[in-house]
Formats: structure tokens, sequence, C-alpha cells
């Protein structure tokens, strides 16, 4: 299925993440939780209370609060992670 996804606006990116949702859970797909941590930034911002925050999809592996991972140079400690509904989660 196609989602249309702005960009600029971010208008399309809470349709993406419920079709992605949606999707991985019809196929039943799954992670390798043991696997070398692997995953796609498909949203990032800066928020002024919180600091850099990021949506990401993890295609492998665990991420774990207070566990640091690296993008593209830069490193950074995972704070705070939250699923879809803002409810707190300790690893995903």
């Amino acid at each position: 299925e196609a989602v249309e996804v702005s960009a600029k606006t971010g208008a399309g990116v809470d349709k993406l993440l419920e079709t992605i949702l949606l999707t991985a859970e019809l196929n039943d797909y799954k992670a390798d939780p043991a696997a070398n941590l692997e995953a796609v930034v498909i949203e990032s911002t800066k928020d002024p209370k919180r600091g850099p925050v990021a949506t990401v999809i993890v295609q492998q592996g665990t991420l774990k609060v207070r566990q640091d991972v690296e993008s593209e140079g830069a490193v950074s400690r995972i704070r705070q992670l939250l699923d879809e509904t803002r409810k707190p989660l300790v690893e995903v």
C-alpha cells in the first residue's frame, strides 16, 4: 500500500506509521532480538524540552533505554522509548 508523506509539513507520517504497524502485524514480521541492532530513522526533530527525538523502525536486534547508538558518526544515548500511543517502554 502506498502512503503519501510530506517531509516539509509532516503530513501523512501518522498514516505511514499506522500502515507499517498494520502490515507488520498482519504478516507477523519479527526482528531477531539477539542480533546487532539495526534500525531506520524515519523522522527526527529537536524538542526544546526533550532534546533530539527520532521515530525509528527496528529491523533487527533490541533497542533499550540507556543504550548508546550511532548514526552517521553521531553517538547518542537512548533516554526514553515510547510506543505509538506514547506509552513508555523499557526495550523494543
